[in-house]
């Protein structure tokens, strides 16, 4: 199914985020219902309207309808998404302090190596 992204408003997270919304095909399901000879049609307009647009931040719908619909299965997507993307952001992070302390200890070692060099470089100056 094709997507659109959009950012909106979630009341679940509290501020504007990305929303993605599949949308339905529907050249596809007009040529499956000339090939069915109109069969098709009537699944078709059962199902016609595009999906619920989903926050990718905390996995929830952003009307209420869903709300009050599935309250226990948007609360626990809710829930785990927003674990899996507070996961996710401790482990950008670490790797973000990794890398800068990997940073600082090979820029470390190059004054070390440098220092070195000079040092080298004054003593063969002296002994010449």
């Amino acid at each position: 199914m094709p997507t659109v992204q959009r950012m909106k408003y979630c009341p679940t997270c509290g501020a504007k985020t990305l929303h993605i919304q599949q949308r339905p095909n529907y050249l596809l399901h007009v040529v499956l219902t000339v090939l069915t000879a109109g069969l098709w049609l009537v699944p078709w307009l059962l199902f016609i309207g595009p999906s619920t647009p989903q926050c990718t931040a905390c996995g929830g719908p952003d009307t209420i309808g869903d709300l009050v619909a599935q309250p226990g299965k948007v609360l626990e997507n809710s829930r785990n998404a927003r674990e899996a993307y507070e996961a996710h952001k401790a482990h950008k992070q670490a790797v973000k302090e990794a890398q800068s302390k990997a940073r600082a200890e090979r820029s470390a070692e190059r004054e070390a190596a440098r220092v070195e060099r000079e040092k080298a470089k004054i003593k063969k100056y002296h002994d010449a």
